[in-house]
């Protein structure tokens, strides 16, 4: 169990998202499981959201479904057609984007829903999150988490298909631990991350270090170049 306290989630641009590593290793045979709970209390009408779980009663061994329920609970979003194994990591995104008023449910690289809603999940910036447990309130709704959470993000970003990918990519512990080029600066803080580069040099302060940047002395650009075509050579060229 982990509670944050006030403001863990704030809706800082056109996107909020959720997204973290979960493993359920236990899931009883009737009720939810909570994996996130953050919804106002003393409210006649609930605000917030819950990502919970639930027993496939139909799959044998122990299989779970994922359920986002978004304020009041009149909008739910299941993924009913895609139980997933206890005892696995499983990485789960959430992200609502303000600006279509849609939310993108994303399991294990595969987008499973991508809905209109009508309300905010974000809506309440002054309650607690409870991570792995229900908020007090509604501890009678679900029951706590037996598993494991990892690498919880919440952001105000869209979380694409391609950042989606390359984290499923790294792995469980791959965010924090990983460090592709082995040249012993972590991904997350290297300015290269696919290219040696230990001292980390960056002489246009543009982020992208010299070992990977095609124009080290200019912030103008930090891709890769481009292939040029109809090149050609000879004697009389």
């Amino acid at each position: 169990e982990l509670t944050v306290a006030n403001n863990a989630y704030v809706n800082i641009g056109y996107s909020d998202s959720v997204a973290g590593w979960i493993r359920i290793d236990q899931v009883p045979a009737s009720g939810e499981v909570a994996i996130l709970d953050k919804r106002e209390p003393g409210v006649s009408v609930p605000v917030g959201f819950v990502l919970s779980a639930q027993a496939d009663a139909s799959s044998e061994p122990q299989m779970f479904t994922l359920r986002f329920t978004v304020g009041d609970g009149n909008e739910q979003f299941s993924v009913d057609s895609f139980p997933l194994p206890t005892g696995e990591f499983h990485y789960v995104t959430a992200t609502l984007y303000h600006r279509t008023r849609t939310i993108h449910i994303n399991v294990d690289g595969v987008r499973h829903q991508t809905s209109a809603v009508s309300q905010m999940f974000s809506a309440t910036n002054g309650s607690d999150l409870f991570i792995g447990r229900p908020a007090p309130e509604f501890a009678g709704q679900a029951e706590w988490l037996v598993g494991v959470i990892d690498e919880l993000l919440f952001a105000g970003i869209f979380y694409d298909e391609c950042e989606i990918a390359a984290t499923i990519a790294a792995g469980p512990f791959g965010i924090c631990t990983g460090d592709s080029d082995d040249d012993g600066v972590l991904d997350f803080e290297d300015n290269c991350p696919f290219v040696p580069n230990p001292d980390q040099v960056d002489q246009d302060y543009d982020s992208a270090g010299n070992a990977c940047d095609c124009m080290p002395y200019s912030d103008d650009g930090i891709s890769g170049a481009g292939e040029v075509r109809g090149l050609r050579f000879g004697t009389d060229l």
